[in-house]
Order: structure tokens, then C-alpha cells, then sequence
């Protein structure tokens, strides 16, 4: 979350005009498939793909950012991590991938200024957009009741500003003030309007 956030800040001061920049986030296919037994991993997958979900309108948005993000999602890969199921995954003819693979698809993502808040699965070096496929079949697995409802209020939440727009109550730590110090004990506030010197 943090890198995203200093690479948008980054992207967007450190460009010419109409220079496209983009930000790619590594998920897995425990991103979105169950995987036994790998439970931190899996959720911090999860969070990967769900941090390209919440950005995705309002870094590309015109009136904020001009940024592109999407994620890409590998299936078993050629790494240390994988060698202690390598045998039984090539047993059983699973396809896997090479680093040079999965970068080659990061490259492409990259490269390609059309993609904007995709989910990349990768396997055996060949890739599937599944974000397109989850909003196009969403009825079809939620209901359509449900459907309608939740798009009337994606629509109603549109890039997030609903929830920023409105002012907020200002606490001393937007004050300046460290949380638990008395305004008195700080040098320089003021005490009854009046001023310390």
C-alpha cells in the first residue's frame, strides 16, 4: 500500500504531458483461488488485487492522477519457494511458469496503455484478463436482484469523493499537537488567547 502510494506520487510529478505511466502490482492466483493451508500469504494476495480495485478509477481518472494500475497473478512459478512441490506439479503435467515468463506478461501489461485495473492470471507463460469476467458474469453468480442493487450503489460511490468530500471534525494531531500533550506544556500556543512568550 505504501509503495503504491510514494510510486503514485512519484508517476504523477515526474512526467511530461501525455507520458504514460503505470503502476503494476504481483498478486498470485491465491488472489483469487484458495490456497490450503497458506493462510497469510493468501490473504495478503487477496489485498493485492483488492489495493488495484480501489485505485484503479482514481488513479486513472483525469481530474486526479492520469495513472494506470493493474495486477498480474501467477500460477506455480520456477522459483526456491516451489521446489519442494516441483516433482509431484511436473508428475502430474500441471503447467508452470518461468520468471522470464512472468515478466515477459508484466512487460506487455506494461507496455500496453489500453489496460486499466486488470487482474492478469499467467500460466505456462500465457495470460487471462479475469476483472472483465467477473463484472460480465456478475449476475449470472450473484442474482440479478443483487446485481442491479450493487451496481446502483457503485454507481452512487462513483470514485470514491463521496466518502472525502465531506469536511471532517479537526484533531489536535492536524493541529500540530501530539496526541496526549496538554496545549498548555507546548511553547508557543496560546493559553486563554493570550499568546506565551
Amino acid at each position: 500500500m505504501y509503495v503504491a502510494r510514494i510510486a503514485s506520487v512519484y508517476l504523477r510529478h515526474n512526467r511530461g504531458p501525455g507520458t504514460d505511466r503505470s503502476i503494476l502490482l504481483f498478486s498470485s492466483v491465491s488472489g483469487f483461488k484458495d490456497s490450503p493451508s497458506l493462510f497469510i500469504y493468501q490473504a495478503s494476495k487477496h489485498g493485492v488485487i483488492g489495493l488495484m480495485r480501489s485505485l484503479r478509477s482514481y488513479l486513472s481518472s483525469p481530474y486526479k492522477h492520469y495513472l494506470r494500475i493493474n495486477t498480474i497473478c501467477p500460477w506455480v512459478t520456477q522459483t526456491e519457494t516451489m521446489k519442494q512441490i516441483e516433482q509431484q506439479w511436473k508428475q502430474a503435467s500441471l503447467p508452470t511458469n518461468t520468471t522470464r515468463e512472468v515478466s515477459t506478461v508484466a512487460t506487455g501489461i506494461l507496455a500496453d496503455d489500453s489496460l486499466n485495473g486488470t487482474s492478469m492470471f499467467v500460466e505456462g507463460g500465457r495470460a487471462w484478463e479475469i476483472e472483465g469476467n467477473i463484472e460480465r458474469l456478475e449476475a449470472q453468480w450473484l442474482g440479478e436482484a443483487p446485481s442491479k442493487s450493487l451496481a446502483a450503489g457503485q454507481e452512487l460511490l462513483d470514485d470514491g469523493a463521496i466518502w472525502t468530500a465531506t469536511p471532517r471534525k479537526r484533531c489536535s494531531i492536524s493541529n500540530g499537537i501530539p496526541p496526549g500533550v496538554p496545549r498548555e506544556k507546548l511553547n508557543g500556543t496560546q493559553q486563554n488567547g493570550v499568546r506565551k512568550s
